[in-house]
């Protein structure tokens, strides 16, 4: 890799560890261009020179975070061999995408927490949806819900489900590992409220 590049992409990622920690211990809206050069140790220019604002930087931040996540998310899976099968949340794609998610910790947990972007749930939540739809497609399946639950609602509930379990587990510092958070999104489809009652 040429010399010029090596010493863009440390000072990008010098910038990002300054505006990841900025945002954690500020907000989002409270920091400012030069914060994150201070914090980064660059001036103002050199900045400037990769992006346009702090806004410019959460969105190719944000933006790199998501395409790395439909990479793994989104990635065609083959038709299962059993046609009985319902797997719409593939464990190992979970898995892989959960990894991920602790391998930039700080910078997901930062933007995803209540002094970061709120439009970066939604953005993930997406990427479930899609990841869902595969699947419904993948087992010939639909959700077209019934008279008591219409099919939009059987919908968010079901991603809702996936969403809130993730949250947690990032609020909570990813300390369970990948691969039980994984288990516990495809284990608990099938669990009813009433099971996780102590009657």
């Amino acid at each position: 890799m040429p010399e010029k590049r090596v010493r863009t992409t440390q000072t990008r990622l010098r910038i990002k560890q300054a505006f990841t920690e900025l945002v954690s211990e500020k907000g989002f809206s409270a920091i400012t261009i030069s914060d994150i050069s201070r914090r980064a140790g660059i001036n103002r220019g050199t900045f400037y020179l990769h992006f346009v604002d702090k806004n410019d930087l959460l969105e190719q931040l944000e933006e790199e975070t998501i395409k790395d996540l439909a990479n793994i998310l989104l990635t065609p899976l083959p038709a299962p061999a059993n046609t009985d099968s319902d797997d719409i949340f593939p464990f190992e794609v979970l898995r892989n995408a959960l990894r991920y998610v602790v391998n930039d910790f700080a910078f997901i947990s930062a933007i995803a927490g209540k002094g970061g972007d709120p439009q970066f749930s939604e953005k993930f939540k997406r990427l479930i949806d899609g990841l869902m739809e595969q699947g419904l497609c993948r087992a010939h399946i639909a959700i077209t819900g019934n008279a008591i639950y219409p099919a939009s609602y059987a919908r968010e509930i079901a991603l809702s489900h996936v969403m809130a379990i993730i949250e947690l587990w990032i609020r909570r510092g990813c300390s369970e590992d990948p691969e039980q958070i994984a288990r516990m999104i495809c284990d608990t489809r099938h669990v009813r409220f009433d099971d996780l009652l102590d009657r």
